[in-house]
């Protein structure tokens, strides 16, 4: 749980950096423009506060002796998320993108079903 909290951290910070340069732009530039910077910031504060959220129910919760099972990071995850973005950036730039993401999208499906079946062989030889 900690390490999602600092995720969370790290993007509200990056937010938090880009919404003060953002604000020394636009007041120099076009100071009855608040919109732009209010929602940066907001989401910026947003992330922050999850991020204490996120770290102060991980500090109640106690250690788990037992194997976990479910892994903290999944390179599949990580591919099936680009590909449903190439699909998504192809529906505007023509059908050679689209397929480069179905065919992303389904390499990350795969890993994904390659690493569940993995957990449930797993979780069957600590069961017996």
């Amino acid at each position: 749980m900690k390490r999602a909290a600092i995720v969370f951290a790290a993007w509200g910070a990056w937010l938090g950096v880009w919404t003060a340069v953002q604000l020394l732009f636009l007041r120099a530039t076009f100071p009855e423009r608040t919109i732009q910077w209010v929602m940066l910031g907001g989401a910026a504060a947003a992330a922050l506060l999850t991020a204490a959220a996120i770290w102060r129910v991980g500090v109640r919760r106690s250690p788990r002796t037992a194997a976990q099972l479910i892994t903290n990071e999944s390179a599949a995850s990580a591919v099936l998320a680009v590909g449903l973005g190439l699909l998504l950036v192809g529906a505007s730039f023509g059908l050679f993108l689209l397929l480069i993401g179905a065919g992303v999208t389904v390499a990350g499906l795969g890993g994904l079903i390659r690493e569940e079946r993995a957990r449930r062989r797993l979780a069957r030889r600590g069961a017996s």
